[in-house]
């Protein structure tokens, strides 16, 4: 699901108003649940999940050669089912797996180096990008500088390296690590505009601790050997914005590179000076004293970049329906492959619930889909997106060059993190918006209610996601859309430990087919889905507008 950014927070605040006192409990008429739905398997969800969240996959970042991998798994298994190929059109017309966009990829370059006496550094490191861009290439002793970046002394010659305290980001919640984060990090920018009045070429912070909130978040704004900076490319941007809004959090940028190193390369680097690391430690965050090195390190740094345009990519399938007329309309299941990467440690971010939860969740829908003898009477289209976790950018793509005709896209269901309880949401309980207590609340959100306890699932009307995943471009294109996501934020959503072993199997079958049971109930209907408005609960009545 995609995190907070400066565009999305005014909606988000906006939606959490929708907020009502809880409505009458009401007992929904039962509803037949269509034997396709047993289709979907537990064990399968898990499997694809686990491929999708393996450390082979690196995070799965848009726009790199791991995100490709995954939308070839994704292509493969819709092959497998013997479902239709819906992306991009060649020469002739024939369309394959693949529906492609630009985005713009900046990554450190061959000649880009870091070594201290004679080894050789290759991983640990990340750079916040700096003014200019242009190469730098400095080398000099290796010097301590005060925890607060104050008293820099001349650095001519010399290579700063600064041990600064930071919040551990257990405990804190998302936007909490991301506030905490950027104002860290606004005032390293400060400190380098010092380091470069005092004659200094880079700014080398050694990170104390791994588990640091801004270790996470420099995924997002910085680039290390094994992560680029991903941004929207020509096209794209036009839809999503530029991509800078992390930059201007920042708070702009210095002119000298700032060069991170996670903990145990900050280690050796101490060890190279001859100081110890817990006494480094006590000094920085128990206001101990200040070690005195006993060695003189030499480091060498070659810092450069280059952006280049590449694809990224969204993979698009579709049953066609059943009936002459209806088939010619379709709807949308949804879900995004992407993750966000490595930490700068080289810790992978799995993202096993967000979303290999989902993703797996769809596979195992379009296999109800695809094997059941009885097919919907309209189409059904698998939309499998890139660059959720960048601002919505795959769906945005899609909505505003649909592989399909336009208006003939009646519905989105979308399915973002299925597999875990968490702090909105526990185990047995789904989270659905728009909710009977928003205006977009639809007949599609009304099918829900009907199934969901049937299917084991209570539940729970939480709007605050309502701009968070990809079915928000389809509501912005007027397409009534539902999305499911169960547990919300909980404690490894963005972190390196949303491994696929935390995945709840049950909750992930449940959630699954009650997707798959809107979905059907949406491309067999005689009428297209429509919105409702506000209700006075799940299956209560259209709350009534007040006459001004």
């Amino acid at each position: 699901m995609h995190s907070l950014s400066l565009a999305v927070c005014p909606l988000l605040f906006g939606a959490s108003l929708l907020a009502q006192a809880p409505a009458p409990v009401v007992v929904p008429t039962p509803v037949v649940l269509p034997a396709a739905i047993l289709r979907i398997d537990r064990e399968q969800l898990i499997e694809h999940a686990r491929v999708l969240a393996d450390d082979a996959m690196r995070g799965r970042l848009t726009g790199t050669p791991e995100q490709a991998k995954a939308a070839e798994y994704m292509a493969t298994q819709f092959a497998a089912l013997g479902l239709e190929p819906l992306g991009d059109a060649d020469a002739d017309g024939k369309r394959g797996w693949l529906q492609s966009y630009e985005v713009e990829r900046t990554s450190l370059t061959e000649q880009a180096g870091f070594k201290v006496g004679d080894e050789a550094i290759k991983a640990g490191y990340a750079v916040l990008p700096w003014r200019g861009d242009a190469a730098v290439i400095c080398a000099g002793a290796l010097t301590l500088l005060e925890p607060d970046g104050r008293q820099i002394d001349d650095l001519d010659g010399k290579v700063p390296l600064l041990l600064p305290k930071t919040h551990n980001a257990k405990g804190l919640g998302i936007e909490q690590q991301f506030a905490f984060s950027f104002a860290f990090l606004q005032r390293l920018v400060r400190t380098a505009r010092s380091v470069e009045r005092a004659g200094g070429k880079v700014l080398i912070v050694g990170l104390l601790d791994d588990e640091a909130a801004v270790a996470s978040v420099l995924n997002y704004v910085s680039v290390a050997p094994h992560k680029p900076i991903v941004k929207p490319g020509e096209g794209l941007s036009e839809l999503v914005g530029s991509g800078g809004e992390m930059s201007m959090m920042v708070g702009g940028r210095s002119r000298v590179p700032i060069v991170f190193t996670c903990a145990a390369l900050t280690r050796a680097l101490l060890a190279r000076l001859g100081v110890e690391a817990e006494a480094a430690r006590a000094w920085v965050f128990e206001a101990g004293e200040r070690p005195e090195p006993a060695a003189v390190a030499q480091a060498e740094l070659c810092v450069e970049i280059v952006t280049e345009t590449v694809p990224a990519t969204n993979v698009v399938a579709v049953l066609r329906g059943s009936d002459a007329d209806l088939s010619q309309e379709a709807v949308v299941f949804s879900a995004h492959l992407d993750h966000i990467g490595q930490r700068i440690d080289g810790n992978v971010f799995n993202g096993a619930d967000d979303n290999a939860s989902g993703s797996a969740g769809m596979l195992e829908i379009a296999q109800a889909f695809a094997q059941n003898d009885d097919k919907p009477r309209r189409s059904v289209i698998f939309l499998s997106v890139s660059g959720e976790e960048l601002g919505l950018w795959g769906s945005a793509w899609f909505a505003e060059h649909p592989t399909w005709e336009a208006s003939k896209l009646v519905a989105n269901v979308n399915t973002d993190m299925i597999g875990r309880g968490g702090p909105d949401a526990a185990l047995g309980q789904v989270m659905l918006t728009p909710s009977y207590k928003h205006p977009q609340y639809s007949s599609m959100a009304r099918a829900a209610a009907e199934a969901a306890s049937q299917i084991g699932l209570e539940l729970i009307a939480e709007d605050k996601f309502y701009a968070r995943s990809d079915h928000y471009n389809f509501v912005k294109k007027g397409i009534p859309a539902v999305f499911l996501c169960c547990g919300g934020e909980h404690e490894d959503y963005h972190q390196v430990t949303d491994h696929a072993d935390l995945l709840d199997p049950e909750q992930m079958e449940k959630t699954a087919r009650l997707a798959f049971y809107v979905g059907w109930t949406m491309a067999n209907a005689p009428v297209r889905p429509a919105v409702i408005g506000r209700c006075d609960g799940w299956l209560g009545d259209p709350v009534k507008k007040k006459a001004r």
